[in-house]
């Protein structure tokens, strides 16, 4: 399994659409044609581009977002923001302050609880289990 962690800063900027392509990769029975009906667009284009770089989700989204990626709304909001703000500088305190609802190891805490409750692959937390559990 990667260890992702969309809170570094090599994805600034992008760190939805790195993100949200991730989670739909890993979810095989979600796809962008799915999510695109689901919020209510007639052809799944738009929501290709959150992917492609070319667009952003709304804000209005971000709910039903939520629910159909079986996460959190905090755990988009620091993503969402992030996406939203051009000046890097302005964007890494904006993205620091919004991830105070999400701590930053949870990013890739969701990849290790998706493999163990999704894939069925318990074994994968001795991999990554905190040093003061051990």
């Amino acid at each position: 399994m990667t260890n992702l962690n969309f809170a570094d800063k090599q994805y600034s900027g992008e760190r939805f659409r790195h993100w949200f392509a991730h989670t739909i990769d890993k979810q095989s029975e979600l796809t962008v044609e799915k999510i695109a009906k689901e919020l209510g667009y007639t052809r799944h284009h738009a929501v290709q581009q959150w992917i492609d770089g070319k667009g952003k989700p709304s804000w209005r989204h971000l709910p039903k977002l939520a629910e159909l990626l079986n996460v959190d709304q905090a755990v988009l909001i620091p993503l969402f923001v992030d996406a939203q703000i051009d000046d890097p500088d302005v964007r890494e305190e904006v993205f620091e302050a919004a991830s105070h609802t999400v701590p930053k190891w949870e990013y890739p805490m969701i990849e290790i609880a998706r493999s163990i409750y999704i894939d069925g692959n318990p074994a994968v937390w001795d991999h990554y289990k905190p040093d003061y559990l051990s």
